[in-house]
């Protein structure tokens, strides 16, 4: 339903808050070249497989979908939503493409994002990370169950 605040129900707010604890870095595994441990969020960041493989990692579930990190800043993290690529009716392209045409110019100034329309795989499945990007930071955490049930 349309608010003042969000007149276009069906767009998406460009800052969520989430529990910090989804936020949480983890330790860099040298034999893994990756963040191992801690938030779902920031483990699923895939800036660099996608660019290389055209792969994401292990995405996160927020309101129903599947997510991925892609940029990492002080206090807020740059997330796209993963959609089937049955779903996605824009036009589809890779990483490569986008950056080879004018060396990445065009994308990064496209309004839905860089990685918009990117065709991207993870567990042997075909997904579309989709924009505008949307920025997770750190709100309230989540009541533990001993909070809800005291």
């Amino acid at each position: 339903m349309p608010t003042p605040e969000n007149p276009n129900p069906k767009e998406q707010s460009d800052v969520m808050e989430v529990d910090p604890e989804r936020l949480r870095h983890g330790t860099w595994s040298h034999e893994f070249n990756r963040q191992i441990g801690e938030g779902d969020i920031c483990l699923s960041y895939s800036g660099d497989v996608i660019a290389m493989d055209n792969r994401v990692r292990k995405p996160f579930r927020y309101r129903g979908g599947l997510w991925v990190t892609t940029g990492v800043g002080h206090d807020r993290f740059k997330v796209y939503q993963l959609i089937d690529e049955r779903l996605f009716d824009g036009a589809v392209t890779t990483y490569g493409d986008k950056v080879t045409a004018d060396g990445g110019d065009c994308a990064r100034h496209d309004p839905r994002g860089f990685y918009h329309g990117m065709a991207v795989k993870q567990g042997g499945k075909q997904y579309i990370l989709c924009g505008p990007p949307v920025a997770f930071v750190a709100g309230d955490p989540e009541p533990t169950q001993g909070l809800l049930f005291g």
